[in-house]
Formats: C-alpha cells, sequence, structure tokens
C-alpha cells in the first residue's frame, strides 16, 4: 500500500468521530502501563488509572514526568509498536482510534487472504509441498490397483486368486482321483463308471476268499462300485444266473426275491412325495404272485396300479374285504377277524387290468408300452412310477428302444425286469440271447441312468 495513503488512513482514523469503546483496550492498558492516565468522571479503573468513557469532555492526567510510548512503524503492511519516544501526554482518544485503525488493517489483510485462497483460484500446488504430493499420488494408485486386483467370489467374500488357486487345486485332486479311479460326478457317479462296461461290475470277476461272507454266508449281494441316480445298487449276479437264494441253497423258491428287497430304490428316497404314485406291472401273471408282493413290501402307497397280463385265465381280481369292519379295537392291542381276503376293496379300486400284451408295438392283442406311459397315462418325472417286467422275452425290444429314449429313465424311477437267456440251468429255449447279453443289458440301463434290478 502507499505509505501516504496509509498515512492518511490512520489521520482519517485519529479524528473521525468516537463511539462507544468496548471495555479497556489494549493499547489504552499499555499507556496505563507505561505512566497512567486517569479521567476526571472515569468509571474503569485498572492498575492505577481510571477511564471515563461518558459524554462530554475527557481529561487526562500525567501520573509520572515522562513516559515513554512507542512509535509507529510500518513494517510488512503491518503495525508494530516500540519504546523509543518520549512523550508528555497523549489523549486516550487518539490511543483507541489508533486501535480501531490497527483493526481496521488487520480485517483488510484477512480479506485479501481470503481472496487468494478462494476456491475459483484455489491451486494445491502452493500449499502442499513435493514428498506430500508424491506420497498422495502414491497412495491412490495402491487404493486402485487393490480395487482392480480385488473381486469377490459368489458369496461376496473371497479373493479372485484365491478362487483361482482352489479351482486349480480341485482340478488337480480330481486328475488324480481320476488316475485312482475314484473320481465322483456331478450325478453321484464315480468317473469310470461312464461307461457300460464299469457297469457290468459283476459277482464273478471278484477274488474269491474263503473268509469272505459274500461268497456262501450272506443272502443278500454286496453294493456295485458304481452308484445309479446317487444311490447305491446291488452287484450283478450272474454267477448264480440271478437267482443267488436257490444257488446257495437257501430256499428253493426260484421266484424268491430275497436278495433285491434292501435295494428297494423307496428305502433310499421318499416316493410318496409325488402326488401321483404308479406301478406299472407287465407281466402279471396271477395276482397273488408279483402284483401282491409289490402291494405288501414296497414302501410306496401307490394311487393307481396298472396290470397286463394277455392270458385272461391267470389274473383274477379276488373278493376284497371291508378293512375297517375286519378291525377289531381290543384294550392295548388291535387284530382283524379274518384273512379270507387277500386285498382291502380301496386297493382294488385303484386296479386297472388290461388283457393285451406289452410291446413295442399296438394292435388288437399288443399295445406299444412307451406310447401307452407318454401318452396315455402322460407320466412325467414328477410322477413316482414303478415297473415290474416279465414277458417272456419281449421284454428285449422294449429295452433296446429305453435305452436309445433318454425320457424313460426319466419317467421311471426303479426297475425290475426279469432277462430271459439261454442258459442250460434255466431250461429256456431263447438261444438268441446268452447271459453275456443279459449281464450287459442291465449294465447298460443302469449306465443309462435306470435303476434297474434283475427280477426272477
Amino acid at each position: 500500500m502507499n505509505p501516504r495513503l496509509k498515512r492518511n488512513g490512520m489521520r482519517a482514523f485519529l479524528f473521525a468521530p468516537h463511539s462507544a469503546v468496548d471495555s479497556v483496550s489494549p493499547i489504552s492498558h499499555l499507556l496505563a502501563q507505561q505512566g497512567g492516565v486517569s479521567g476526571n468522571r472515569g468509571n474503569v479503573q485498572r492498575k492505577g488509572f481510571t477511564e471515563n468513557n461518558g459524554g462530554g469532555a475527557r481529561h487526562h492526567r500525567r501520573k509520572a514526568d515522562r513516559n515513554k510510548i512507542s512509535r509507529i512503524h510500518e513494517r510488512n503492511g503491518s503495525i508494530s509498536v516500540s519504546a523509543s519516544q518520549s512523550v508528555g501526554r497523549i489523549p486516550l482518544l487518539a490511543a483507541r482510534q489508533l486501535e480501531r485503525f490497527l483493526r481496521y488493517e488487520s480485517g483488510r489483510s484477512s480479506m485479501a487472504l481470503l481472496k487468494r485462497t478462494s476456491p475459483s483460484s484455489f491451486s494445491p500446488l502452493k500449499y502442499i509441498s513435493l514428498p506430500s504430493l508424491l506420497i498422495w499420488v502414491m497412495a491412490t494408485y495402491i487404493i486402485l490397483d487393490l480395487g482392480m486386483h480385488l473381486s469377490t467370489s459368489e458369496d461376496g467374500h473371497v479373493h479372485s486368486q484365491v478362487i483361482k488357486s482352489i479351482k486349480s487345486k480341485i482340478s488337480e485332486t480330481a486328475a488324480e482321483e481320476e488316475e485312482n479311479g475314484s473320481a465322483v460326478m456331478e450325478d453321484g457317479r464315480n468317473a469310470d463308471c461312464n461307461s457300460v462296461e464299469a457297469h457290468m461290475d459283476v459277482q464273478e470277476d471278484q477274488p474269491r476268499k474263503p473268509e469272505d461272507p459274500w461268497n456262501q454266508l450272506k443272502w443278500g449281494l454286496p453294493p456295485a462300485e458304481c452308484r445309479v441316480k446317487g444311490h447305491l445298487i446291488e452287484r450283478l449276479d450272474p454267477l448264480n444266473n440271478y437267482r443267488r437264494g436257490v444257488a446257495l441253497g437257501f430256499t428253493t423258491d426260484l421266484d424268491d426275491k430275497t436278495q433285491i428287497e434292501q435295494w428297494f430304490l423307496g428305502t433310499k428316497e421318499d416316493l410318496n412325495k409325488a402326488k401321483r404314485r404308479v406301478f406299472i406291472d407287465l407281466g402279471a401273471n396271477e395276482f397273488t404272485t408279483s402284483f401282491l408282493w409289490f402291494m405288501q413290501r414296497y414302501p410306496c402307497d401307490f394311487t393307481e396300479i396298472h396290470a397286463f397280463e394277455a392270458d385272461p385265465n391267470l389274473f383274477k381280481f379276488p373278493t376284497g374285504w371291508d378293512e375297517e369292519a375286519n378291525w377289531i379295537q381290543e384294550p392295548g392291542w388291535g387284530k382283524v377277524k379274518s384273512r379270507a381276503g387277500f386285498v382291502p376293496s380301496w386297493l382294488l379300486e385303484r386296479i386297472h387290468y388290461y388283457n393285451k400284451y406289452a410291446g413295442v408295438v399296438d394292435n388288437v392283442s399288443a399295445v406299444n408300452i412307451t406310447r401307452f406311459m407318454k401318452e396315455e397315462l402322460k407320466l412325467t418325472p414328477e410322477d413316482t412310477v414303478i415297473v415290474k417286467m416279465d414277458i417272456e422275452g419281449a421284454e428285449w425290444n422294449i429295452l433296446y428302444d429305453w435305452v436309445k429314449d433318454p425320457e424313460m429313465p426319466q419317467i421311471i424311477d426303479e426297475l425290475f425286469v426279469e432277462l430271459h437267456y439261454w442258459h442250460p440251468d434255466n431250461k429256456w429255449d431263447f438261444k438268441r440271447w446268452g447271459r453275456v447279453d443279459a449281464t450287459r443289458m442291465l449294465a447298460d440301463l443302469r449306465f443309462r441312468g435306470f435303476y434297474a434290478h434283475y427280477w426272477d
């Protein structure tokens, strides 16, 4: 600022009209410390002097002969005070006007600083040192780099590099297990079960040890190496022509089914959850043979039964009985009056009987069973469907079609089939197929997804 303007500004302040002043000013206090002044009508008293802020004339009396006060110097745009000159008497009003001037100049300096630091003209380079700027840049780079390289998994908390490492480890483990023949596929099967040959896991190929209970002690069969529908299933037993009970001398009944009861799919899954539960008996024979056996043994409450028997002299409906009337409730326990009937009347009402052959064509005496199941019954994978097939050699053509049809293993939950083949012990005159063919067909059915058992 021009020195002349500063002096003019100070003069204007010194001689401007005075308004009321708050308490004792710093400069007034300085004057009091240097020598002291007092007014004849003061109302403020501090350290040996009295100040009068009222209206009218103000009188100031000197307490000392001489008093050193400061001379005003202008240095770097600010006002400084030094005790370098002696004066006789200074009016208190002038001191206050001087203080007001100092405040004015201080306010001008503050406003200038605010203007220099306003957002429109702010530049961080004026206030940030070079080392600080470098640190800020490096920190920003690290944060951005970390954000770019971090990613989340489906659960939202796993680093992408960790995921890659886990997947790599799983792949290595799966490769090792596949070499060892123990890798598991998504459907529960082993990786080495992905072929028909793998499902030809037969009892006769296993090493026979004298202490092995599966040789002659156990009525049932050990589990196969390959699962079907995610469940264990019995090992194939062609050595005994699939008549284990008879071969080991447990029974003389050629139609004994004991060895497969423990492998029912109904014991591994709750098949009663389906709203529609269907049992299809192809080759029902007499009512008291396979049909009644399934009604009594299989763990499912069938809502509808479809029985096919070409011989009208075999399948005869029995007389049903009133289950409620036949039941006697006695104190502590209950019993039935009579076992004269075979089944209750409500079960007979669920049976649909067809006096036709089950095959692969439709004619007067036969039904294309595949078409019948899909189009007439309109069965779906959501239904529970159990099929028993014993149709004296006609099963082969049906099964050849089923292993080529990907819909059938989805519709049929469990399949019981008697494969007729030639063997000296069977006394069957089916020269076209042998025991190896029967074993391979069962293995192919399981490979395609049929939970299939040999039915005898």
